[in-house]
């Protein structure tokens, strides 16, 4: 334990940012918006990060991070362990830390903290990094969506948002004006009212037992890139 200094002193103590990694107004690390082809990304496979794939086609899939708490911490807990891996796909989505209204706000602050601090820092060792944006209220938007530089690709879960749509739509609406991303990946069933360049990933359990104390997911990427209008009819009929 280290005495007499501030969270903040502690953080950098033990998890130092990379040379020439900058943080905005909040202290958040700013990741750099990094070079992915989303022509290619409809050709990707959408994998859980704790999946294990064929060395051969790992070039060729996107890991996502979208698990309970728990078992994102040992990416916090042991930064270095995991970028090996890292480096044999494509591209690592940042760690879905949770951002819950009910959550005391320095803990949201830091949960966001996390996710861009780990983005910096496997971005630092060559791996190719997207954003996992998240958000809980309005109280949020102010620290949210810092660390993320403008026209980046980002990634978003609509999971378990279904029955509050508006709370949802308000944040995504105030993500487009905040990141302006270039793309935006969803994972789960889209929102009437989401508008922008989207790339929906589908889910489903591939299994699930009493005996594994662990969910593994196979997931397929729909196989085209669309364009949903603010505004008028798309091939949704929104």
């Amino acid at each position: 334990m280290i005495n007499g200094l501030t969270i903040e002193e502690k953080i950098n103590v033990i998890h130092p940012l990379p040379d020439g990694v900058e943080c905005s107004k909040n202290g958040i690390p700013i990741m750099k918006k990094d070079d992915i082809d989303i022509n290619k990304l409809s050709e990707m496979k959408f994998l859980n990060i704790e999946n294990k794939t064929n060395n051969k086609k790992a070039k060729a899939t996107i890991l996502i991070s979208f698990k309970h708490d728990k078992k994102l911490e040992k990416y916090w807990n042991h930064i270095f362990k995991y970028i090996p891996k890292f480096l044999k796909h494509y591209a690592v989505c940042t760690p879905d830390f949770s951002l819950y209204p009910n959550m005391n706000i320095i803990e949201m602050k830091f949960n966001v903290y996390r996710n861009r601090y780990l983005g910096c820092v496997w971005q630092y060792y060559g791996v190719k990094v997207i954003p996992t944006i998240q958000w809980a209220d309005e109280k949020t938007f102010d620290f949210c969506f810092d660390g993320v530089e403008k026209g980046s690709c980002v990634i978003v879960s609509t999971m378990g948002c279904q029955k509050n749509k508006e709370a949802f739509l308000k944040g995504y609406n105030e993500m487009l004006k905040r990141i302006e991303p270039e793309l935006i990946i969803v994972y789960g069933d889209l929102i009437k009212g989401m508008s922008g360049k989207i790339l929906q990933v589908k889910y489903e359990d591939a299994f699930a037992s009493k005996d594994c104390d662990f969910e593994q997911l196979s997931l397929f990427p729909v196989s085209k890139i669309i364009e949903i209008a603010k505004e008028g009819e798309n091939q949704y009929g929104w």
